[in-house]
């Protein structure tokens, strides 16, 4: 049996997991600079440590040109070249690796046939049907889907999808019309 694949149509979709990093109380002080998107932000020896992509929340979401970390803004201090980490840019590398492949073993050991799983919004979008390599059938009300698993994480509530239940609809929909719709390679 044939179900809908559409890792590519995802791929537009911004699914990047920022991942979250705990700061202390007693770390620095509150920051004088600003701290705006497109800003640079140093370690303490004056070496940049990435760039700001996104503030929102009480977070900023830190870009090393490697990962992506959020980071609670009172986790910078001010300097004199502007916003300061007390990390350097490969001890946040690290971090962030280590923050991932811990949340993807959790991941993988959670898809399991009849999980239930959630959109990144929080509603119940079906359960697992089975694993089949790199992929997730996911049973949808409409039907089976089959899912990279790169889309799906764990949360406090359990598995859930970096998507919404609609952006895997409208997948699913256009991976189906796609697979349907008449080849272009035919012979002549």
């Amino acid at each position: 049996m044939k179900f809908p694949r559409f890792a590519p149509l995802l791929l537009g979709i911004a699914m990047t997991p920022a991942i979250a990093m705990a700061q202390s109380s007693s770390g620095p002080a509150a920051v004088q600079t600003a701290i705006a998107p497109g800003t640079v932000v140093y370690d303490p020896q004056g070496a940049e440590v990435g760039t700001i992509e996104n503030v929102a929340d009480g977070n900023v979401v830190v870009n090393t040109g490697t990962n992506r970390a959020t980071l609670a803004a009172n986790a910078f201090a001010s300097g004199a070249k502007g916003p300061v980490l007390n990390t350097t840019r490969a001890q946040l590398d690290a971090a962030v690796a280590d923050a991932a492949a811990k949340a993807g073993a959790a991941t993988r050991t959670a898809l399991i046939p009849d999980a239930e799983v959630r959109d990144k919004d929080g509603a119940v979008v079906g359960k697992i049907k089975s694993v089949e390599g790199a992929n997730v059938v996911l049973q949808l009300a409409s039907g089976p889907v089959s899912v990279p698993n790169q889309y799906f994480t764990t949360d406090s509530n359990g598995l859930a999808l970096t998507i919404t239940a609609a952006e895997l609809i409208n997948a699913a929909k256009t991976a189906t019309a796609s697979a349907a719709a008449p080849s272009d390679a035919k012979s002549k």
